[in-house]
Order: C-alpha cells, then sequence, then structure tokens
C-alpha cells in the first residue's frame, strides 16, 4: 500500500531535493519504507513453528531434500539461526554410524527412564 499510494510524489520530491542539495540526482541514494505493522513474538513464533513443519513434511515425502530446507532458511531474513550455512550439511548416516541418532528419532528414552524409576508403576 505505501509504494502504491506514496511512491510516485515521493520519488519527485526525493529528486527535487537532491538537485536543490547537489545539482544533481544520485542514482545510488534509495529509501524504503517502514513495515505498517510485524507479528508479535508468540505469532512469529507460531510462524516459525508451521515452516518447520511443513518443511519436515516436505522433507519426509521426498519433496525437497534437507539441505534444500537447510538453505530456505539460512536464507530467511527472520531466521533464528543467523550465520547458519546452508553448504555445512552435517552427515546423518555417519553420525548414525557412530552411535549418535539423528534429532527427532529417538524411541527409547522412556523405557531407559521407566527401567532407572524401578519399572512404571515406580
Amino acid at each position: 500500500f505505501q509504494k502504491k499510494f506514496f511512491s510516485p510524489n515521493l520519488d519527485r520530491i526525493f529528486r527535487f531535493a537532491q538537485i536543490n542539495i547537489w545539482g544533481k540526482v544520485d542514482p545510488d541514494l534509495s529509501y524504503e519504507y517502514e513495515p505498517l505493522w510485524s507479528l508479535d513474538e508468540k505469532a512469529a513464533a507460531e510462524v516459525r513453528k508451521i515452516n518447520a513443519e511443513t518443511g519436515q513434511i516436505h522433507v519426509d515425502s521426498g519433496v525437497i531434500a534437507p539441505a534444500e530446507e537447510r538453505a530456505r532458511i539460512a536464507n530467511d531474513p527472520e531466521t533464528p539461526y543467523p550465520g547458519l550455512d546452508p553448504d555445512d550439511v552435517p552427515d546423518l548416516k555417519e553420525e548414525e554410524d557412530e552411535g549418535l541418532e539423528p534429532g527427532g528419532t529417538h524411541t527409547g528414552s522412556n523405557d531407559r527412564l521407566g527401567e532407572r524409576n524401578g519399572g512404571e508403576d515406580a
């Protein structure tokens, strides 16, 4: 809305101001609009959760590769993981061979907890 409504007149004034100050229009100068609204922290977290679930569904169903989802997250300007390298994908097969379990696949934690506490009724 802002761009459509204000840009034609603002562009004209912006060029006139440059000519008045420097005698010419500098093509390297620009302006950008501030967002009229933004999500609160809870709504932003919900959007990230939905995006994560969607990404996981796409990876699990073979629509995209895990590296593609990682690249999407790394390139998202709102990512909670600044500096994430999309090319530094962990080798989950290698970790599994070393005895580490890829995230989200461990199913035995409740069994171990139950054994440590003396069984289900303890």
